[in-house]
C-alpha cells in the first residue's frame, strides 16, 4: 500500500505544480494586459507560442527517455544523462536554426 500512496503522493505534486504554473501563467497574462495593453499582450502570447515550440522540438521526448533508461539502469546515470544533454543540445540548436529561419 505504501507503493501506491508515493504514486498517489507523486502524481499530486505533478498535478498541483502544473495548476500553480497555469495559474500564474494567467495572472501575468492579465497583468500584462492591464498593465500595458493589447499589442503588449499580443507580442507576449507571439514570445509564449515560439518558446513553446522550440522546447517541444528541443525536448522531442528525451525526458521521458531519460526517465525510462535511468528506472532501467540506474548505475549508467551518467553516461544516459551525457547522452541525453547532448541530444538536447543538437535538437536545441535545430530548432534555434529552424525558429531563425521563419524569423
Amino acid at each position: 500500500m505504501s507503493e501506491l500512496r508515493r504514486t498517489v503522493s507523486n502524481l499530486a505534486d505533478v498535478v498541483g505544480g502544473e495548476l500553480l504554473l497555469r495559474v500564474a501563467n494567467v495572472a501575468v497574462a492579465v497583468l500584462i494586459g492591464r498593465v500595458y495593453g493589447a499589442a503588449a499582450l499580443g507580442f507576449y502570447a507571439a514570445i509564449l507560442a515560439v518558446a513553446t515550440v522550440a522546447e517541444r522540438v528541443a525536448d522531442n521526448g528525451l525526458e521521458l527517455t531519460g526517465i525510462a533508461e535511468v528506472s532501467r539502469n540506474s548505475e549508467g546515470l551518467s553516461a544516459i544523462a551525457t547522452a541525453l544533454y547532448l541530444d538536447k543540445t543538437l535538437l536545441s540548436v535545430a530548432a534555434i536554426t529552424l525558429l531563425g529561419g521563419l524569423a
